[in-house]
């Protein structure tokens, strides 16, 4: 894919490639910035390697695989379920584009978190609010019985369009957990704990995946000599009350 290409839908929509947005996906996925024939963006992800696969042959107790979300029965799910929660960013379209799977995904203006922090770690009250705003969206998601399953701030979305009032999204959900969800179900994700994968959001033992997004949290506020303060932060404003 490249830019200036026109991804056409089933549903006769046009989606024109702009750029090429910076992404650790490779080599699973291109991420590019698009835009249809409206004008309104969108993020294309081009799984340009391998087909998309909703777990691979060594997944005995999880549905590994990094290129999930691409594959039919998991992206309707997570289609659905963005349909139905405002955390959960809108899973458009599934297209073939040139033989290969891309998704079209709803577009949020802002950097990852991680970024975010490098280029504010001088002020803590700007830090403090967005840790904050991680922390509410992940008890939005836990809340509901989502987990992310690869729990670290590059999977984090800081939309910076209000500096009154951060809002986060958590991107990237080929590991993406739902007791609802079929292969969740198959590998028995949530049984017997059923908050293990919700734990693991947290801080994630497994040594696969993200550490967690309080881990890195932690540790992001000791290497800046905040000792543990964006930790409590975090905790302050994290809680879960499962639906």
């Amino acid at each position: 894919m490249k830019v200036t290409d026109v991804i056409r839908s089933g549903h006769h929509k046009r989606y024109t490639v702009i750029k090429e947005i910076a992404t650790k996906n490779r080599p699973n996925a291109h991420v590019y910035l698009c835009e249809d024939e409206n004008g309104q963006k969108f993020v294309a992800k081009y799984f340009y390697n391998q087909p998309p696969m909703p777990y691979v042959a060594y997944a005995k107790y999880n549905h590994y695989g990094r290129r999930r979300d691409g594959s039919r029965l998991v992206f309707e799910e997570i289609r659905k379920a963005s349909k139905s929660y405002g955390f959960i960013i809108d899973h458009v379209e599934r297209i073939k584009f040139n033989g290969k799977w891309v998704i079209i995904l709803q577009y949020i203006e802002g950097v990852t978190l991680t970024d975010f922090i490098k280029n504010n770690t001088a002020d803590k009250a700007v830090l403090s609010a967005a840790v904050a705003a991680l922390a509410r969206t992940l008890s939005e998601w836990h809340s509901n019985g989502f987990a992310h399953g690869d729990p670290h701030l590059d999977n984090s979305i800081i939309d910076i369009s209000d500096v009154q009032d951060f809002k986060v999204y958590l991107i990237d959900y080929c590991q993406i957990h739902h007791k609802n969800f079929h292969y969740c179900k198959h590998f028995n994700c949530f049984t017997p704990n059923p908050e293990k994968r919700l734990n693991e959001d947290l801080i994630n033992p497994s040594k696969r995946f993200g550490k967690g997004f309080k881990f890195e949290i932690s540790e992001f506020s000791k290497n800046l000599g905040y000792a543990d303060d964006l930790t409590v932060i975090f905790e302050e404003n994290y809680s879960r009350q499962l639906i």
